[in-house]
């Protein structure tokens, strides 16, 4: 599998569990008491669970190429198509999603990935650069604008991932489609 294709699948992934975690916290008080009383704590597990699954999975898509490896990155994919002279204008697209993920990466290497002993004590805040869920939705979308972009240059069709964020199509029906198109 060519990178393109594997980071293709794993945004078309990110975008369906960023939709359930939409969904899940839009449920509504009498949606979250049901599932409470099915199982009590799950719907705070699965919010939680999401959260966490979808900002670890934009940092280490916007990682650096290597790390002393070579990474499955979004900074790899744009190395790799340098020279190109049409893929000019990923750097500033990945450049605009890496800001965007600042407070994410933050959280990233202070909670999630390491266990900051300030952060874990309550002696320092937890993120510095503040983050909200409009940031991980521009952030996606700036993923998804350089896949498509490189889609268009290669004359292939655009991928609609917002089709696929609003529920319109089930995972297994979006995985197939971008596969055929990739």
């Amino acid at each position: 599998m060519e990178l393109r294709t594997f980071l293709t699948n794993s945004l078309a992934v990110l975008f369906d569990r960023w939709q359930t975690y939409r969904r899940l916290v839009q449920a509504s008080q009498k949606e979250r008491a049901a599932l409470s009383r099915a199982a009590p704590g799950l719907w705070w597990l699965l919010v939680g669970l999401l959260v966490d699954d979808v900002q670890l999975s934009i940092c280490r898509m916007l990682d650096h190429a290597q790390m002393p490896h070579d990474n499955a990155t979004f900074e790899q994919l744009i190395k790799q198509l340098n020279g190109d002279a049409q893929y000019a204008g990923l750097d500033s697209i990945l450049g605009a999603a890496k800001t965007l993920a600042t407070g994410i990466r933050e959280r990233r290497h202070k909670q999630l990935a390491h266990a900051d002993l300030l952060v874990a004590t309550g002696q320092a805040p937890a993120v510095k650069t503040p983050f909200d869920d409009k940031d991980v939705d521009e952030c996606l979308a700036k993923l998804a604008e350089i896949l498509n972009a490189i889609r268009s240059h290669n004359g292939e069709d655009p991928i609609d991932f917002a089709q696929f964020r609003s529920g319109k199509m089930t995972l297994d029906q979006f995985l197939p489609w971008v596969l055929a198109r990739s």
